[in-house]
């Protein structure tokens, strides 16, 4: 796919009601940790990327043409759609 955009969403098990399934404390320490954790991951994303030093070191070691990867560029960005849910994110490549 050539130059594509959509959105993106990644499924939150650990927003919403389900925390309240849990009552023991270490559980619900647990989920605390577990959603900490989710969201210091989904902080990495934002950013723009390319493959493009990749590429040229391929080429310039005579790496074989059929398995060589393609130029990639990816843009992503977080953005504010409270109507698709929390974490929502642009992606562009």
């Amino acid at each position: 796919m050539k130059n594509a955009m959509f959105l993106f969403a990644p499924f939150d098990l650990l927003s919403g009601g389900c925390a309240t399934m849990f009552t023991a404390d270490a559980q619900h320490a647990n989920i605390v940790q577990e959603k900490s954790d989710f969201e210091r991951s989904l902080s990495y994303w934002p950013g723009e990327y390319e493959n493009r030093v990749q590429v040229a070191q391929q080429i310039a070691t005579d790496h074989p043409e059929k398995d060589r990867n393609n130029p990639l560029r990816v843009f992503i960005s977080k953005v504010d759609l409270p109507a698709f849910g929390e974490h929502v994110y642009y992606v562009e490549w």
